[in-house]
């Protein structure tokens, strides 16, 4: 049966996924980063190496790819900043190029590239219209009507936007570490955040990281790590985490919605809806945090039935790597 890949170039790791018709997933691989802001060579370089592993396992398992056109039916490929850069052609060229010496020969015209936002659509829903949250270090809403037109809110980065995101949620949490420290809040309550804080970045006292951060020795990436600590907290109880929780969920279920009225309201070119809108969510933040899922899932129902219209929020059907799959033509009822 003609084979399938998927593959998921994301911003901290890369996957790829190997699939046919018949026996549906022959073999998976993992590899580094594959965004396109750290350049299409390294972007190209991170993609061949977790499809040579993918290759090398389905053989090892006893299901090889044939070497031989036509072999490889249709190849999906989605890469965080795929969206804004006009790197498509050379990234199926590249992948084209990659795979024929190996053996394995697909024109560039079956090597989809779309963004990793459209991939993570695809897996949450399953290949069908609706909406997607996506909440990393980054936050997201994105999707796709009946009518496939598409529409995006926020995932302007740390800088310009990301509301409710990892980062966003650690870096509340490090100025209400340091307000609380000052007696800058009334809510003195939260007497495990600053020691959560300061444990997270192993230093003695909360004045050490003020030289760390604005000296660049603290990254976008460490301050979105502290989002899970706040987390955990919040699950405990600390009102100031549950602040800080509810906070994001508000800006993350504004940017649904957002989305939701853009391609729903019947107004303009939105599409009426006929039933309740599908909404569902990928990201490693909003997945492991519980007390934030449910928060942003009420605040989305909610301020759905302000707007007049009805989200169903539901958990992701598949990962983002499976949308890639299915955009390259997989069958759901094998994956």
């Amino acid at each position: 049966m003609p084979v399938r890949i998927g593959i998921d170039g994301g911003g901290t790791s890369t996957r790829s996924l190997i699939y046919d018709d018949e026996e549906g997933i022959l073999a998976e691989a993992g590899g580094p980063a594959c965004a396109l802001s750290g350049g299409l060579e390294r972007a190209l370089q991170s993609i061949g190496q977790t499809l040579e592993q993918a290759l090398t396992k389905a053989a090892e398992h006893g299901r090889p790819v044939p070497a031989r056109p036509g072999a490889i039916d249709a190849v999906c490929l989605g890469i965080s900043g795929a969206a804004s850069l006009p790197a498509g052609q050379p990234l199926s060229e590249g992948v084209s190029r990659f795979l024929g010496e190996r053996g394995y020969p697909v024109s560039p015209e079956r090597i989809l590239v779309v963004s990793d936002i459209e991939i993570a659509l695809a897996g949450a829903l399953g290949g069908a219209p609706g909406v997607v949250l996506i909440v990393g270090t980054g936050a997201v809403a994105y999707g796709r009507s009946p009518g496939n037109r598409t529409f995006r809110a926020d995932g302007w980065g740390w800088l310009l936007g990301d509301a409710g995101s990892g980062y966003d949620i650690g870096r509340a949490a490090l100025r209400a570490a340091f307000a609380i420290q000052d007696g800058r809040r009334e809510d003195k309550t939260s007497s495990g955040l600053v020691a959560a804080v300061t444990a997270h970045f192993q230093v003695s006292a909360l004045s050490q990281l003020v030289p760390m951060v604005y000296e660049g020795r603290i990254k976008v990436s460490d301050i979105a790590a502290l989002s899970p600590v706040v987390a955990e907290l919040a699950a405990a109880g600390d009102p100031v985490c549950l602040a800080i929780l509810d906070e994001a969920a508000e800006a993350l279920a504004q940017s649904v919605l957002a989305v939701v009225s853009r391609l729903y309201s019947g107004e303009g070119e939105g599409e009426r809806p006929t039933g309740p809108i599908p909404v569902s969510y990928q990201g490693g933040v909003i997945r492991h945090s519980p007390v934030l899922r449910e928060l942003v899932v009420r605040k989305i129902e909610a301020k759905g039935e302000r707007l007049g219209v009805r989200c169903r929020v539901k958990p992701p059907a598949y990962e983002p790597v499976v949308g890639a799959l299915l955009l390259a033509g997989a069958s759901p009822e094998k994956l």
